[in-house]
């Protein structure tokens, strides 16, 4: 698929915009709404230029830029429609409803502003604690000895005992949200807390409950990364410290990761931060042993990760995250 061009059409309707976009020499129309907000908006992108094949191994640069182009015109043409005010237009954060229970998080989500930080309660990541995390709610689960320890929610609770952090045991329960209805998730530093077998129902979930054009975030630690974090390869006491004290059941990598991403739901993968281990052949790498470092540009609007090297003060510990976007791109 070649891009050839981008260009502004026209207004079809009161609120309803047309994108003239030129692909291998014919051109498609992209319609959307005047009042589209800019997460939509990405999501419209991300349909429209993976709506016909499925992006598994990294980054293609002329989607990536394409998808970039395509947002910019639709956002140029909102500003330059006239109109009334939207009035679906996001509330300044102050006045965003407490969310204390699902059924507040159901109401958010009628609104089409529900966004979900899988594991993000135990650090403060959401709503009213960092502002970067305007708007989201966090999602926290148990810690039991089963060995899904990524979180301190309590058995029957429904809240974690502050605004906007809620309870759900993702490797026993389904989301309490309708399908279609979560508008972005992130998940930063959590899924390794959780045992292999349990990945595939989750990435399930988070494909049902999220919107078509919606995107799931998930950032892992990067057990390929350079330094003494590869010794739980190669130093067996060091891996059993590891689960005891660190609580991880998956020693993440590109290679481990990719195959349960890969068979998940999501039609359109776009892995952004890595380590590649591929010429390893399977085997432990040592602990200087040079990989090739994978790092295409992330954009922080769906989704803060604070553990990656664009964010060195925040990142004493050095530690390197696999970071991967999977794209909702069929209702189903």
């Amino acid at each position: 698929m070649r891009w050839k061009s981008v260009a502004a059409s026209l207004a079809v309707g009161l609120d309803a915009l047309r994108l003239e976009v030129t692909v291998d020499d014919t051109t498609e129309f992209l319609d959307f709404d005047r009042c589209s907000t800019e997460l939509e908006l990405v999501g419209i992108a991300h349909a429209f230029v993976h709506r016909e094949d499925r992006t598994l191994q990294a980054t293609r640069p002329d989607d990536r830029a394409a998808s970039q182009e395509i947002v910019h015109h639709m956002t140029r043409m909102q500003a330059d429609a006239a109109g009334p005010p939207c009035a679906a237009a996001p509330l300044p954060a102050g006045e965003l409803p407490p969310v204390w229970t699902w059924a507040d998080a159901r109401s958010l989500a009628t609104q089409g502003k529900l966004r979900l930080n899988f594991g993000g309660g135990a650090a403060n990541d959401f709503h009213a604690f960092d502002t970067r995390y305007t708007g989201w709610v966090a999602v926290e689960g148990p810690n039991d000895p089963d060995g899904h320890d990524y979180g301190f929610c309590l058995d029957g609770k429904e809240s974690c005992g502050k605004p906007w952090c809620l309870c759900r045991d993702l490797t026993r329960e389904r989301f309490p949200l309708d399908d279609g209805s979560v508008a972005s998730i992130l998940t930063e530093h959590a899924l390794e807390h959780i045992k292999w077998e349990y990945w595939p129902h989750i990435l399930r979930e988070f494909h049902r409950i999220l919107r078509v054009g919606g995107v799931a975030r998930v950032a892992l630690p990067d057990y390929h990364a350079p330094g003494a974090v590869r010794r739980v390869f190669w130093n067996t006491t060091v891996a059993a410290e590891h689960r005891i004290l660190g609580g991880h059941h998956a020693f993440t990598t590109f290679q481990s990761v990719r195959p349960i991403v890969e068979a998940s739901p999501f039609e359109a993968i776009y892995w952004l931060h890595y380590w590649d281990g591929s010429t390893l052949d399977g085997r432990p790498p040592s602990i200087d042993e040079p990989l090739p470092f994978v790092m295409n540009p992330i954009d922080y609007s769906l989704g803060w990760v604070k553990r990656t090297q664009d964010h060195p003060p925040e990142n004493d510990a050095n530690v390197t995250s696999l970071v991967v976007d999977l794209v909702k791109l069929a209702g189903r």
